[in-house]
């Protein structure tokens, strides 16, 4: 135990020119679990952490960060689900106006197309299973966890 009151789980991996970093809103939970631990406050908080990190950790002076939906094609509008509506969207907004610069909700299917991702720093996941196989797949063996 480290005595901090949040913990953020991110993972690297990838070739150094084009580095994927993938954070999570929650780690590991069953699925069934997920969309009640998702919160406005936990997604401002990480997306606060992550920036910070970026810039002390990775020296990316400005970081640009992608954030996944957590229903199918990021919920369709509410057609699939009002996460994305009621909770995420709202963070995103919050973490806007705190200065940072975060893009989503994007559709997780989406999200790690080689040509969306280079424009990113890092992408939120929301869930284990949504972000660590594309890292897994890119560098597996070889990612490092920085919790």
């Amino acid at each position: 135990r480290t005595g901090t009151r949040r913990v953020v789980m991110m993972l690297v991996g990838g070739p150094l020119e084009r580095m994927l970093r993938v954070a999570l809103v929650t780690t590991h939970l069953p699925l069934s679990a997920v969309p009640a631990a998702i919160t406005q406050p936990a997604i401002e908080e990480l997306l606060l952490i992550v920036a910070a990190d970026l810039t002390s950790k990775f020296g990316v002076a400005k970081p640009r960060i992608a954030v996944c939906g957590l229903n199918p094609h990021a919920g369709e509008g509410g057609l699939l689900g009002r996460e994305e509506i009621d909770i995420i969207a709202p963070a995103i907004k919050a973490a806007r106006a705190a200065g940072l610069d975060v893009v989503g909700p994007i559709p997780a299917d989406t999200a790690f197309v080689p040509s969306l991702l280079a424009e990113f720093d890092c992408v939120v996941a929301m869930y284990h299973d949504q972000g660590l196989p594309v890292l897994k797949h890119a560098s597996f063996g070889h990612g490092i966890n920085i919790t």
